[in-house]
């Protein structure tokens, strides 16, 4: 029996979207590439045209339309005979999102460095000073 995880996953980010004001293979589009980020569908997970036109009730010429333009933009694998394939991150991409990650709390930490420094020095006062210059 096969799992049903990847259907479900783009049907949830499928509610935001209304059928009547966009194309079919861009409703089919953003309610894929939505699931990808938000990172509902799996890796390795294959994507069946037949069942995703069912769920998104349109034709399979959309799906693969849509389904090729991911493919094209590097966030699906499309694979002879088998389709597309949700990929799989290799070590460079998870060591490129931990640098993003480490980079964001780096600076969150810099912008509360400030009330830190008065926190250690109770009897100082905290003069918050600002990287540009005040220039007339």
């Amino acid at each position: 029996m096969r799992n049903n995880t990847s259907t479900t996953g783009i049907m949830a980010s499928r509610k935001n979207i209304s059928a009547n004001e966009i194309a079919p293979d861009e409703r089919v589009y953003a309610a894929i590439a939505s699931a990808l980020l938000r990172g509902k569908l799996a890796p390795g997970a294959q994507l069946v045209e037949r069942k995703l036109a069912a769920a998104f009730d349109c034709t399979r010429g959309a799906i693969r339309k849509a389904l090729a333009r991911l493919g094209a933009e590097g966030k699906l694998t499309l694979e002879a005979n088998r389709g597309a394939v949700v990929p799989s991150p290799t070590v460079a991409d998870i060591r490129s999102a931990r640098s993003i990650a480490r980079g964001r709390w780096w600076r969150r930490a810099s912008s509360h460095r400030c009330a830190a420094l008065c926190r250690r020095k109770r009897n100082a006062p905290c003069v918050r000073t600002s990287s540009r210059s005040s220039a007339p």
